[in-house]
C-alpha cells in the first residue's frame, strides 16, 4: 500500500538524516514528526480516495468548475480571468506548494532560512548573480500592463488562499522534515521562479574558457577547437530568408574590444538536449500537421511541470505550467499548438574590471569611479544573519572576488568555478520582461498571426518555439532578445575599463531568425545553431550538433507520419555521434596489442547498431571510451593550471573531436604535450580502450549484464531535495546525450537530463487533439499515487491521450470539485 511504503521509506530517511547523512536539511523532534494528528501519517492518501465536491474560498467572484480525470489533471472552468487564475493557483499550490516556494528561494539566494548553514554558499553565489533585480526590473515593467499584472496577483492570491487554510496536519511532508511552515506568495515570488528558468537556460558563459585558451595557445588554437560552425550542421532556419546580412545591419554602438589580462581557468559547459519540429500536412496520413515538442531539463521528483487545462469565456487552452507561472507554458488551443527549446545563444558576457586595492572603486575612462554597494543580508537557520557585499558596476554585478578562497574549500556550487575573478557580468537576466503578456497572448492564440504576435512580448531567454495551426500553417521563430555583436564578439572576457563597452545593442525582433511554411515540409530545432554563415549576426558557438542532423535525417524521409510515428521519433535511442566516430575507432586499435580480456569487449562493438538500448552493454563500453579518449585529446592542452570541477565539461564539441579523426588523426591536438613523442589518434584510441575495459572490469567485473547501459550508469530522478527514499532509481530510459532521447547524468552528480514533457498534437480541422507524458506525476506529496505515476509510461516512451475537455458539466464519470465564493 501506497502509505505503508511512504512510512518506511521516510523512516529510514529520517535515520539517514538523524545519523547525520545530509549536512543541510534540519529535523523537527522526531516525537512530533510521528505524531498521528499532523505528522507524516497525515500525508499518506487512500488510493481510493476522492476529491472534496465543495470548496468555499473568500476572493473567488463567481464559481469554478474543476474536473479531475483519470491522472488528477485539473481542467478548470471559469467564468473570468480572475476566477480562472485565482483557481489556478490554488491548485497549483495543493499539489505543489513546497516545490514553488523551493524554485522561488534558489535565484532569490534563500535556501538557507530553510535548509541551515549548508546552503550559504549557494544563496551567496545565486544572490551575486543580481537575479532578485531582473525580477524587480520584470515586476516594474509588468506594474505598467494592466492585464499582466491582473494575472500575476490573481495567480499570486489564489496560492495565498491555499496556504491561508493550511493546518499543521496538512502540511507537504517536507515541511514537517524541516519544521518549517510557507510563507506568503506575491508576483514577485512568481518571478523569481521565472528568474530560476532564465538562469538555468542562459546562465552559462564559456568566455573565461576561450580567455585561458587564447592567453596559453593563442587566438589560432582557439579557432581551431572551438570554431563558431562545423562543416555539415543542420541550423534551424537554413537561409536568412530575408534577414539583414552583415552589410546592412548597423553597427554595434560599442566597439569590439578584448582584454589580454592574466590566464584565465576553465569554465563549464551547458548541454542542453530539447528538440522540437512540426509537420505540413502533405507530409502526414491525415493532410493536418503535426507538432512534437519535448523540452528536456533537469528532471526532478515533482516534475518541473503541472498539466492543466483552463477554459475561461476568451480562452481555451491545454498543456503544461510552471508551478509557481500562470498560464499554459507548452500547450495548444483549439486551432494552435507550440513547443520551446532554448535557443543557446550568448546573452552572457564578462568585463575585466582593474579594481583599487582596499576600496570599492573601479577603473573607468581613466578615473576611479565608486561601485554601487548592496550589503546582503542572509538568514541561516540556526546561525542568524550573514552579511554578504555585493558590489554593482556600469556593466553589472562583480560576482568573484580574486581574494576569495578557491570555491571547493567553502562550499560553493561548481557553476562557481566558471566565472573569472574581478570581472563584472553583462546578462539578460538582468533586463525586465513581460513574458507573462506572451503566454497569455498565446493561451489565447487561434492563428499563426495571432502566434507571432503573442512572441513580439518574449524576451528572456530566447527560446526556439515551434507552432502548427489547424489552418494549415507550420512555422519555428526565435524568440526573445539577441543581442547586436560582430562575428566573434563576446567569446572572451572583455575590457571593462573604458565606457564605450556599456551598455548592450539589441536586434530587433524582426531580425531574429525565424522560418514559415518552408517548401521542405517540415521545421525543427535540437539547440542547434539557429542560422547558417550567412546571418550578419554573431549568436555564439555551443550548439548541438548531432541531435539535429539525426533529426534532420529522419523529417526529410518522413511521409504520410502520424503521430505514433513523432512518438517513436522522440523516444529515438540512435547515437549518430557513435555511427561517426566508433568504425574510426575500430579500425585504428591494433590487434597485436590487445589483450585476451579486450577481445570480446572489441567484438561486441563491432556487431553494435549504434542504438543506445537500457539493456544493451556496448553504448556503456561505447560512453567510456569516449570519455577517455575526449580527456587525452584536451586536458594535456586545456586541463593544465586550474581546478576545475566541471572540467570534462570545457572540452570542444564531439563533432569537432569525429572532424580532426576524419581529417586523418594527425592533428596537433592529439599529440600529449607532457611526452617526448608525438601521439596520434590511433594511440590515444588504442591506450583508452584499454583504460576503459579495466575501468568497466573493476567496477561491475567481467563484461555481462552489469554491464548494460541504464544499470552502469544508475538511471533515476532524484527529489527536489535529493532525498533518495523519494526519488525513483533503477529506470531503464536509454538513449544518451547526443541521441533525441537525450536521458543522460549531470556532471559527477546523481542527477540526470531528459525530456521533461513530451508531447505530441495533431492539428485537425475540427480541433487540436494531443498525447503528452511528463516523469512524475500531478502531485508533490510522495504519499500520493499521483506522485510518480506517470513515470512508467515516460520510461517505456508513451505518450497519454490528453482529455480536451469541450463540456465540463457533461463529464459526470470524473471527479468535480465546485469551488466558489466563501
Amino acid at each position: 500500500m501506497q502509505w505503508l511504503k511512504t512510512a518506511l521509506l521516510l523512516g529510514a530517511t529520517v535515520g539517514l538524516v538523524a545519523a547525520g547523512s545530509s549536512r543541510i536539511m534540519g529535523l523537527p523532534p522526531f516525537g512530533r514528526l510521528l505524531d498521528p494528528f499532523v505528522g507524516f501519517w497525515q500525508n499518506a492518501e487512500d488510493v481510493d480516495s476522492s476529491t472534496p465536491d465543495r470548496l468555499e474560498i473568500a476572493g473567488l467572484q463567481g464559481q469554478v468548475r474543476v474536473v479531475y480525470d483519470d491522472r488528477r489533471v485539473p481542467h478548470v472552468l471559469a467564468d473570468n480571468d480572475h476566477d480562472l487564475y485565482f483557481a489556478q493557483g490554488y491548485l497549483v499550490a495543493r499539489d505543489r506548494l513546497f516545490q514553488i516556494d523551493i524554485l522561488s528561494r534558489v535565484p532569490a539566494g534563500r535556501l538557507a532560512e530553510i535548509l541551515g548553514a549548508g546552503a550559504l554558499q549557494v544563496d551567496r553565489f545565486h544572490r551575486r548573480l543580481g537575479l532578485r533585480a531582473g525580477a524587480e526590473a520584470s515586476l516594474a515593467l509588468i506594474g505598467r500592463d494592466s492585464v499582466t499584472a491582473a494575472v500575476l496577483s490573481d495567480y499570486s492570491a489564489g496560492v495565498n488562499a491555499y496556504i491561508a487554510s493550511l493546518t499543521a496536519a496538512e502540511l507537504p511532508l517536507e515541511y514537517k522534515l524541516l519544521a518549517s511552515w510557507p510563507e506568503p506568495w506575491s508576483p514577485l515570488r512568481s518571478l523569481m521562479v521565472q528568474q530560476y528558468m532564465v538562469s538555468d537556460l542562459s546562465g552559462l558563459s564559456l568566455d573565461r574558457l576561450l580567455t585561458h585558451v587564447r592567453e596559453r595557445l593563442g587566438e589560432s588554437a582557439v579557432e581551431s577547437a572551438f570554431p563558431p560552425t562545423l562543416a555539415g550542421a543542420a541550423p534551424i532556419v537554413p537561409h536568412t530568408r530575408g534577414k539583414k546580412s552583415t552589410s546592412t545591419l548597423p553597427a554595434p554602438r560599442s566597439p569590439f574590444s578584448l582584454v589580454p589580462g592574466p590566464t584565465f581557468p576553465s569554465a563549464g559547459r551547458s548541454h542542453g538536449a530539447s528538440n522540437n519540429w512540426a509537420i505540413a500536412g502533405g507530409r502526414t496520413s491525415t493532410g493536418s500537421p503535426l507538432l512534437s515538442s519535448d523540452p528536456h531539463l533537469s528532471l526532478t521528483l515533482p516534475s518541473i511541470w503541472y498539466e492543466v487545462q483552463l477554459t475561461a469565456p476568451d480562452l481555451d487552452t491545454y498543456g503544461v505550467s510552471i508551478p509557481g507561472l500562470p498560464g499554459v507554458i507548452i500547450g495548444f488551443t483549439r486551432q494552435v499548438a507550440w513547443g520551446i527549446t532554448n535557443s543557446n545563444a550568448d546573452v552572457l558576457d564578462w568585463f575585466q574590471l582593474k579594481l583599487r586595492d582596499g576600496s570599492p572603486e573601479y577603473e573607468w575612462d581613466g578615473a576611479w569611479r565608486p561601485a554601487r554597494i548592496s550589503v546582503e543580508e542572509i538568514v541561516v537557520r540556526d546561525v542568524g544573519v550573514v552579511q554578504d557585499t555585493l558590489l554593482w558596476t556600469e556593466h553589472g554585478p562583480v560576482v568573484r572576488r580574486s581574494a576569495e578562497k578557491a570555491p571547493d574549500e567553502e562550499g560553493w556550487p561548481s557553476l562557481y568555478d566558471m566565472v573569472p575573478p574581478d570581472c563584472a557580468m553583462r546578462w539578460l537576466a538582468h533586463v525586465g520582461g513581460n513574458e507573462v503578456r506572451t503566454f497569455y497572448l498565446l493561451n489565447r492564440a487561434s492563428s499563426a498571426q495571432d502566434v507571432k504576435a503573442a512572441l513580439q512580448h518574449f524576451v528572456r531567454p530566447a527560446q526556439n518555439f515551434v507552432y502548427a495551426t489547424t489552418q494549415g500553417d507550420i512555422g519555428m521563430q526565435v524568440a526573445g532578445r539577441l543581442p547586436h555583436k560582430r562575428p566573434g564578439e563576446g567569446r572572451y572576457v572583455r575590457d571593462g575599463s573604458k565606457s564605450e563597452t556599456a551598455g548592450e545593442d539589441w536586434l530587433s525582433p524582426e531580425q531574429n531568425p525565424g522560418e514559415f511554411d518552408p517548401a521542405r515540409g517540415y521545421v525543427f530545432s535540437a539547440n542547434q545553431h539557429p542560422v547558417d554563415e550567412s546571418y550578419g549576426n554573431y549568436l555564439g558557438f555551443n550548439f548541438s550538433y548531432y541531435r539535429a542532423r539525426r533529426l534532420q535525417d529522419r523529417l526529410a524521409m518522413m511521409h504520410d507520419a502520424t503521430p505514433d510515428s513523432m512518438r517513436a521519433l522522440q523516444f529515438d535511442k540512435h547515437s549518430l555521434h557513435a555511427e561517426s566516430l566508433l568504425p574510426r575507432l575500430l579500425e585504428t586499435l591494433d590487434p597485436d596489442r590487445l589483450r585476451p580480456i579486450d577481445r570480446p569487449v572489441l567484438e561486441l562493438l563491432k556487431a553494435w547498431n549504434y542504438e543506445n538500448r537500457s539493456d544493451a552493454v556496448a553504448p556503456t563500453i561505447f560512453s567510456g571510451w569516449w570519455k577517455r579518449l575526449n580527456h587525452s585529446i584536451w586536458h594535456d592542452e586545456l586541463g593544465q593550471g586550474w581546478a576545475c570541477r566541471l572540467q570534462e565539461k570545457c572540452y570542444p564539441t564531439r563533432a569537432r573531436v569525429v572532424e580532426m579523426a576524419a581529417a586523418g588523426g594527425t592533428d596537433d591536438w592529439f599529440d600529449d604535450i607532457r611526452t617526448p613523442q608525438k601521439e596520434t589518434f590511433a594511440d590515444l584510441a588504442q591506450s583508452s580502450f584499454a583504460a576503459t575495459v579495466d575501468s568497466l572490469r573493476a567496477a561491475f567485473g567481467p563484461m555481462g549484464p552489469p554491464w548494460a547501459w541504464s544499470s552502469a550508469r544508475e538511471e533515476r530522478i532524484m527529489h527536489l531535495l535529493g532525498i533518495g527514499a523519494f526519488s525513483r532509481a533503477g529506470l531503464q530510459t536509454g538513449g544518451g546525450a547526443a541521441t533525441l532521447n537525450a536521458v543522460y547524468p549531470v556532471s559527477r552528480s546523481k542527477q540526470f537530463q531528459g525530456p521533461s514533457w513530451r508531447m505530441v498534437v495533431s492539428l485537425e480541422p475540427e480541433g487540436a487533439v494531443g498525447w503528452g507524458v511528463h516523469p512524475g506525476g500531478q502531485s508533490g506529496n510522495p504519499g500520493s499515487r499521483f506522485y510518480d505515476d506517470g513515470v512508467q509510461n515516460w520510461e517505456a516512451g508513451e505518450l497519454n491521450e490528453l482529455m480536451f475537455i469541450v463540456d465540463h458539466e457533461a463529464q459526470t464519470a470524473y471527479p468535480t470539485l465546485i469551488m466558489e465564493s466563501r
